[in-house]
């Protein structure tokens, strides 16, 4: 088991990302190593760094683990010499943008919250390692509410409804078939991602 008590280090209520109601917000866990966002991956053990997600009880590491492999990383620590025990670097810089997010994604399943927040949590990733990351927030996002804000229209397109702003207001609602069939803005807006994706593909 892992204990919090082992991880001492500054951290202000203005950079902690998990709040008492087990909500997530992983706009603020970095794929950059920003220097308001120092303390996101402290230089521990990946295991201790999920465990982190639920700071009022001891993680046994069968949890840390099933977390893991519920968010699309256990194969990937596995397969390092020192597994979970291998520690992240300074500011994660051991990993990738991709494994950054799905090490958070683990880190709040172990807190089993009710509600996970999504800001702009692919935005970050090239495409691979989107789709990776797309598919453990899926996982991570079954049995819970998941409130996602996002401007790559394809990290949203299986959510059960979307509200497209525009200007600040609601313009229009609906499921992503719903919306392709109105032809309004949101058509527009995925018609536009998709010839941006595939000129980028041909380059």
């Amino acid at each position: 088991m892992w204990t919090h008590s082992d991880l001492k280090w500054p951290l202000s209520p203005r950079n902690q990302h998990f709040s008492t109601e087990g909500c997530l917000n992983f706009s603020t866990l970095p794929t950059n190593p920003y220097p308001n966002l120092n303390y996101s991956f402290p230089h521990f053990s990946i295991a201790q760094n999920i465990a982190y997600g639920d700071n009022n009880r001891e993680v046994p590491m069968d949890e840390i683990i099933s977390a893991a492999k519920q968010a699309n990383i256990h194969s990937f620590i596995a397969s390092l010499p020192t597994g979970y025990e291998t520690r992240v670097g300074e500011m994660g810089t051991q990993l990738s943008g991709g494994q950054k997010q799905r090490v958070a994604i683990a880190r709040a399943l172990v807190r089993r919250p009710k509600l996970i927040l999504l800001d702009e949590a692919t935005s970050a990733l090239d495409t691979e390692s989107e789709a990776i990351v797309q598919a453990a927030l899926e996982v991570a996002a079954e049995g819970r509410t998941s409130i996602t804000i996002a401007h790559r229209l394809s990290s949203i397109q299986n959510v059960d409804r979307i509200l497209v702003i525009n200007q600040g207001e609601l313009y229009e609602s609906g499921t992503h078939a719903e919306l392709l069939e109105k032809r309004g803005l949101y058509f527009r807006l995925w018609s536009m991602q998709g010839r941006r994706e595939n000129n980028s593909g041909k380059s």
